[in-house]
């Protein structure tokens, strides 16, 4: 009898665990679509660079409606962006934590004081 009861206690923890990774994958699908469809792009600069073991870390400040944020993110191996760099991200504007890294270059003739306080809608060209 014990063994069923084990049995059962470890089916239940699978589902749990499916049920729980199912969730967590659709949320970030669903906030990746959000940021795709409503988020609008900004410029960060990178603070700090820390080589990983599977890649690179990135710490990053940016500012949205004349509020910085700090945040991080890492990238694959390959990827190499020095300290001061500028990056691209897109932001949503209701919820401006929630980012994704725009793998596109930051043209020189743009500058942290160019960028608008609530950001574009379309990714800036140079004049």
């Amino acid at each position: 009898m014990a063994q069923a009861s084990d049995k059962k206690n470890g089916i239940a923890i699978l589902l749990c665990a499916l049920v729980l990774g199912l969730s967590l994958f659709l949320l970030d699908k669903y906030t990746t679509r959000e940021i795709d469809e409503s988020g609008v792009f900004v410029i960060a600069k990178i603070t700090q660079r820390v080589q990983a073991k599977n890649g690179t870390d990135y710490s990053l400040n940016y500012v949205f409606n004349n509020r910085v944020y700090h945040t991080k993110f890492s990238s694959m191996p390959n990827e190499f962006l020095n300290k001061e760099s500028l990056v691209y991200l897109k932001v949503l504007p209701n919820n401006p934590r929630k980012f994704m890294y725009v793998e596109t270059r930051v043209p020189a003739c743009l500058t942290l004081k160019d960028l608008p306080s609530n950001g574009w809608k379309d990714l800036p060209k140079c004049r």
